[in-house]
């Protein structure tokens, strides 16, 4: 859990890029995520369950695209 007035760039940056997807879910557009560096080191140590490193570099952009799935893919008991 974030603490009030948490400053940590790369904590901040995974959290908005977590409700950048919600945000896609519910209103079907394109979100764009700031980084504070390269986030390619960043998600090649979460998927191995490992701390990423530090932040390097000039700060990044990603812009996420929706897929094709909606809100209703998630609200239905379908098997």
């Amino acid at each position: 859990m974030l603490a009030d007035g948490e400053s940590d760039p790369l904590a901040l940056a995974l959290l908005d890029y977590d409700l950048a997807f919600l945000r896609i879910v519910r209103e079907g557009r394109p979100q764009t995520v700031a980084f504070p560096g390269n986030p390619a080191p960043i998600f090649e140590a979460l998927a191995a369950a490992e701390l990423p490193p530090p932040s390097e570099g000039p700060p990044w952009e990603l812009e996420i695209l929706p897929d094709s799935f909606s809100l209703e893919d998630f609200t239905t008991n379908a098997l």
